[in-house]
């Protein structure tokens, strides 16, 4: 009962946005573990390059959009000024 990894094969080599560093970086962490007892097996989700990335924009766009209303405008964990005036008024105005 050890560490079990499972290697997603849709994670790697994806055009225009993986770098190739990391995937060897990932595949030789992965492999440095498998040496050390770790059982290592591949994985598939077909989905995981098309569907999956129309589903993550839904899912974010609506997170977002939740975090600035619950914000009052400014959402959450701002690095910068807060104006106070702006989020009473947002605030006010929407409940």
């Amino acid at each position: 009962a050890g560490l079990k990894i499972g290697l997603l094969r849709e994670g790697f080599a994806i055009p225009g946005m993986s770098e190739p560093q990391v995937d060897a970086l990932v595949r030789a962490a992965v492999a440095q573990l498998e040496s050390l007892g770790a059982t290592v097996g591949e994985a598939s989700a077909p989905w995981h390059r098309g569907v999956a990335l129309d589903m993550w924009n839904v899912i974010a766009t609506d997170g977002a959009a939740y975090q600035m209303l619950q914000g009052n405008g400014y959402g959450m964990n701002v690095d910068g000024y807060y104006d106070p005036e702006i989020m009473s008024y947002f605030g006010a105005r929407r409940r």
